[in-house]
């Protein structure tokens, strides 16, 4: 059985924190979803916070036969860990402390043992520590994550930046699907925006814009396709689409099905060489607060 107590966190002075009353299941039901115990990679157990009682969580692991008799003396090493899933960040001051009271063990033939928790790396001699809850990273904060390393648009991860100097910003890159961190000059220009001409000078310029399909459905992105015929400084709307919602503008595309991670979007203008000899095409990609 292992024991966690659940405090509020007390605002001190100089911006500490140190440990207030014990949660009670009102107060904790709205901080923590639910706490896992973890051993070498495998989930224990699990409970809510409706399993909490005054202030402390007990999650309970039977784990049934050994597949070997345990020697007097020996010492087993479980690596044990608890996962905390927590909705905190909604709530005015998104912390908490959170201590192991102890861990127990038992015995089936009934022999003497002993189970404990020494310095855990977390948890140092028992002492409270406070956990503060961040929101979820949205999808493109992951990505930044897993290319650069932080979630944060700024630097070398910077929506306009470069990093591996191909080209193609951070940002467009996310949107094509392709990685940042390497110059993939061939891939870059076989996604994104191309034109596709018609059979003559009469027939209308189609476009093709081949993204990230996860890109395309992330409510915190916009993409806007537009044309200019003369003046780069006056552009005119083709289609503008936030996240997974619908497509509006004077052209609306028709979408292909998913391949490979993207999807094959054609819009069909009313641009004709034959009228209108020079014009040009932009997608614009911008991330929303």
């Amino acid at each position: 059985r292992l024991e966690l107590k659940f405090h509020e966190a007390v605002s001190g002075p100089g911006g500490t924190w140190t440990p207030g009353a014990a949660l009670g299941n009102s107060a904790l039901s709205s901080m923590v979803n639910h706490v896992s115990v973890v051993a070498n990679g495998s989930t224990l157990s699990s409970r809510t916070s409706s399993d909490l009682s005054a202030g402390t969580l007990y999650l309970d692991h039977q784990t049934g036969n050994p597949t070997a008799p345990i020697a007097p003396g020996v010492l087993i090493d479980h690596r044990l860990r608890f996962n905390i899933a927590s909705d905190a960040h909604l709530q005015p001051d998104p912390r908490f402390f959170v201590t192991v009271q102890r861990i127990t063990a038992g015995v089936l033939d009934g022999g003497p043992f002993s189970a404990g928790f020494g310095k855990p790396t977390l948890l140092p001699d028992n002492q409270p520590v406070l956990v503060s809850i961040l929101p979820p990273l949205t999808p493109l904060q992951q990505w930044r994550v897993t290319h650069f390393g932080t979630p944060d648009a700024t630097g070398t991860a910077a929506n306009d930046a470069d990093f591996d100097g191909d080209g193609v910003s951070n940002l467009v890159e996310y949107f094509y699907g392709t990685d940042p961190t390497a110059a993939e000059g061939a891939l870059n220009a076989s996604v994104g925006l191309t034109l596709l001409q018609g059979a003559d000078a009469q027939s209308p310029v189609s476009l093709r814009v081949f993204g990230s399909t996860a890109a395309l459905a992330n409510p915190k992105v916009r993409f806007t396709l537009q044309y200019a015929t003369s003046d780069l400084g006056s552009w005119n709307l083709y289609a503008t689409r936030t996240g997974g919602g619908s497509w509006v503008g004077v052209t609306l595309p028709s979408v292909l099905p998913p391949s490979g991670g993207r999807s094959n979007i054609f819009f069909t203008t009313q641009i004709k060489p034959e009228f209108t000899p020079k014009y040009f095409v932009r997608l614009k990609v911008e991330e929303l607060p």
